[in-house]
């Protein structure tokens, strides 16, 4: 009997096969390490996630916690891991929102330590300026003062919390909308 490609199918059945082929590894499939294994998604369905542009505002910020005390010379204060940490997590949450809600990321920030403990988280362009402070968690409450080219002035404070990073993209936009 031929076969459509023009074979025939006994000769297929009748090849020489190796007698101790069902000892060796080469009938198994080799079995995974679970311990090495690699969960892989597809991102077929998943939006395209701008890159974020904040990884040198993150490493400004931990390179905050080397200063020591009396850091400027003048009775400063160290700057806190904790505070530090609070920054960057209120930034990710940040920024996160910010794709979420607008599609974009946040603009990188200019990282200051300030005297007091905290650290300022300052934007500027031709239409708006924007300086968050981040208080210690002590402290509790960070403030913010905005202002931008028309004249508009703003300023508050609010707990300086991952679950409250919506100011920022809120006040961004604000600033980019005046």
């Amino acid at each position: 009997m031929t076969s459509l490609l023009g074979r025939d199918d006994q000769s297929l059945w009748s090849a020489t096969r190796d007698a101790r082929a069902h000892r060796t590894k080469q009938w198994l499939k080799p079995v995974p390490d679970p311990n090495r294994w690699i969960r892989t998604l597809s991102r077929a369905d998943e939006p395209v996630r701008p890159r974020s542009k904040l990884h040198g505002a993150f490493q400004e910020i931990r390179q905050l916690r080397s200063l020591s005390a009396d850091w400027d010379d003048e009775g400063a204060s160290a700057i806190d891991a904790q505070t530090a940490e609070v920054a960057v997590s209120l930034l990710t949450a940040a920024e996160d929102r910010m794709i979420e809600r607008y599609g974009r990321t946040i603009p990188p920030p200019t990282v200051s330590p300030c005297g007091d403990g905290s650290i300022d988280l300052f934007w500027k362009n031709d239409a708006y300026r924007l300086l968050i402070n981040i208080q210690p968690p002590a402290v509790r409450e960070s403030d913010f003062y905005g202002e931008t080219r028309s004249g508009l002035k703003f300023r508050g404070t609010f707990p300086a919390q991952a679950y409250e990073a919506h100011i920022i993209p809120l006040l961004l936009d604000l600033m980019r909308a005046s």
